[in-house]
């Protein structure tokens, strides 16, 4: 039925305007009622197999949504343990999917929902698999809330699995939402899912600290070998198609343990594309993410290609005594601003000189791949953002005390050879802005860089030693083909081929239908805009 309807539910009256193709005598009508379709509280040791979910009546209440509270779910499971979800569909929802959360007293998140609130609750070895999640009001999966004063690291979800799922065409109410988002819970694992069709990032991974309290922060989670793709479609910016932000700016903690391995990510449009020229306002179209006061993340043998900002991004402080993030054996290709972006690392710090950052990240044994240039539009460069390394008493710290680059693979398909480039890299000598160094903003004229050619300037600083500038030997990398294997084996020494093709579904159980937008979206053209 394509005509117009209004269903008057003070009298259960339903009025259709119907187009002359339609028929009331045969059509399907369904009038969805509830706001969710189940909820249970402690429920343990059952499985839910081979079901569809679908037309819950979640709406809106009348003081409007502000984003700072979780869309309900169609299905919740409050303190629940030892749950399979298996060979299950859920779609056509108002809000959000399927969600394992813990209800604390404190919860502040959904406190409506909980229906059984309690500071002794256990969340944990809960499965989701083999399942379809589509055209969804919001996200597809959530595990956990917001942090809370209350949470210990027993309450909060743990040793959760979600595996060999999709999600697809998510967020068509609430354009914010993930494909799958986690609050403040640890030890889970994220592994052979697909995510696609979103208007934001696919799988984040979110501290997300409701009050700024210092309670147990997410750590030991592990997002593996997971397929996401056709993200963000012009409609959002920010945060990154997979995403890891387990800090709090207030309590200077982060959680550590974390990882993102084995991971393809491709095809990511931020709003971007919708700026008129010369009045750019839209950002954060990234492939990986890891956010404000977070570190120690492990970060290896992803894929990522195609994406309308960097290929992967630090943002905010590093938390002092945390170990710098590792990203190590990684494949980064056509990435329209940069490979590896550093976006207001003195954040929250004053005064200026900026004291020298705890180091960000060591990012060795990369195959960085690209055809853009400082001479681009927009530029690139394949250190993007913030390149100031700060100073003690006026005297600037050694960048690789920032950024540490060793034992990496760089080429350039086209234009000027990457070893003949002056401005292959480049280092900022001052900064005189309070909260960015990244020289994004229109205020970068009063910064000052110094950029250095890959050798022998920048091995000059100790970064990059052991790096070559030398075409890897991607079998068929071009767009529509995407190969990229590596037949003639390693290109680097300590490089580990690994087999991307592996990321995704093990068995596509279930093959949802395409979804509709339900916003103007716009994407990048993959044959000739990254």
């Amino acid at each position: 039925m394509v005509g117009q309807w209004f269903l008057d539910q003070a009298t259960w009256t339903l009025t259709y305007l119907g187009s002359s193709t339609d028929n009331p005598n045969n059509a399907t009508v369904i009038i969805p009622q509830q706001p969710q379709l189940i909820i249970a509280s402690n429920l343990q040791n059952v499985t839910f197999q081979g079901l569809t979910f679908a037309h819950n009546n979640y709406i809106i209440g009348p003081a409007g949504y502000d984003g700072s509270s979780a869309v309900l779910a169609a299905l919740s499971f409050q303190d629940s343990s030892n749950i399979t979800f298996q060979n299950n569909i859920v779609k056509q929802t108002g809000g959000a999917g399927v969600e394992f959360i813990s209800c604390t007293t404190s919860s502040k998140m959904n406190p409506f929902n909980c229906i059984n609130p309690n500071s002794s609750v256990v969340t944990t070895g809960n499965v989701i698999k083999d399942s379809a999640f589509y055209d969804l009001g919001a996200n597809g999966i959530r595990i956990a809330e917001n942090g809370q004063a209350n949470d210990t690291m027993d309450n909060i979800p743990n040793n959760n699995m979600v595996s060999n799922n999709v999600v697809e065409g998510y967020g068509r109410v609430f354009p914010g939402s993930t494909g799958i988002v986690q609050g403040n819970a640890r030890n889970n694992t994220y592994t052979h899912n697909e995510v696609y069709d979103g208007y934001k990032g696919a799988i984040h991974l979110c501290f997300c600290s409701a009050n700024e309290t210092q309670p147990p922060l997410a750590s030991d989670n592990v997002i593996s070998f997971n397929l996401v793709h056709d993200l963000f479609q012009g409609i959002m910016n920010d945060a990154g198609s997979i995403y890891v932000g387990v800090g709090s700016p207030a309590s200077k903690a982060t959680g550590t343990g974390n990882q993102m391995l084995n991971n393809d990510v491709h095809d990511v449009t931020d709003a971007s594309i919708m700026d008129p020229p010369g009045m750019g306002n839209g950002y954060g179209g990234d492939g990986l993410y890891v956010d404000d006061y977070t570190g120690d993340v492990d970060i290896e043998n992803n894929l990522v290609y195609r994406v309308s900002g960097h290929a992967i991004s630090f943002s905010g402080p590093r938390p002092p005594g945390v170990p710098p993030s590792t990203v190590k054996n990684n494949i980064f290709a056509f990435a329209r601003l940069s490979m590896v972006n550093a976006y207001n690392p003195y954040a929250f710090m004053t005064p200026v000189p900026f004291a020298p950052s705890p180091q960000f990240f060591v990012a060795s044994n990369n195959l960085f791949y690209f055809d853009r240039s400082d001479m681009s539009s927009p530029a690139f460069h394949v250190q993007g953002g913030c390149a100031y390394a700060g100073s003690t008493n006026g005297v600037i710290a050694p960048y690789s005390g920032f950024q540490l680059w060793q034992r990496n693979l760089y080429y350039r398909t086209t234009g000027t050879p990457f070893d003949q480039d002056m401005k292959a890299f480049h280092v900022q000598t001052q900064d005189t802005d309070v909260t960015d160094c990244s020289g994004e903003e229109a205020n970068a004229k009063d910064r000052s860089y110094y950029f250095l050619d890959a050798a022998p300037s920048w091995m000059s600083l100790g970064e990059d030693i052991g790096s070559v500038v030398k075409n890897p030997g991607f079998k068929n990398p071009a767009y529509p083909k995407d190969d990229y294997s590596l037949p003639n084996g390693s290109p680097l020494k300590g490089f580990t081929v690994f087999n991307a093709n592996q990321a995704g579904r093990i068995k596509p159980v279930i093959m949802p239908p395409a979804v509709a937008p339900t916003f103007v979206t716009a994407t990048y053209n993959p044959a000739t805009d990254y």
